[in-house]
């Protein structure tokens, strides 16, 4: 079981995520975009098709665009998707804790992932 650290692009918020139409909530076009994006990069990686079958911690370091106030768990969705998507791991209902962190405005703005195995015992 390994660690993984690896740079994704500043994410779409859930907001901006979904979009409904006829009544159904649907993936935005913004949205589609993000997760093709993400796809690519990962293959270049090499970590697409790596199906994480084991339970994961996942920290985010959010690196904003601009100073907006933002709600740090509101970008967490369509990265988890699109690592879905590409079998980064099986599912994202693999990801028993995240822990994500706005950081302040960035020339370069991404997302910085830190994936690693859950091996800590319950305290409940």
């Amino acid at each position: 079981m390994s660690e993984y650290k690896f740079e994704l692009p500043f994410p779409p918020s859930n907001n901006t995520y979904y979009r409904k139409v006829n009544n159904r909530m649907v993936i935005s076009k913004r949205g589609r975009a993000y997760k093709k994006t993400v796809i690519e990069i990962m293959h270049r990686y090499g970590l697409a098709g790596l199906k994480i079958d084991f339970k994961v911690n996942v920290r985010v370091q959010l690196f904003q665009p601009d100073n907006r106030t933002r709600d740090s768990d509101n970008f967490l969705k369509g990265m988890f998707d699109a690592l879905t998507e590409c079998k980064f791991w099986i599912d994202d209902s693999l990801v028993i804790e995240n822990t994500p962190r706005l950081e302040d405005k960035s020339e370069n703005p991404r997302a910085v992932l830190l994936v690693y195995p859950d091996m800590a015992k319950s305290f409940y």
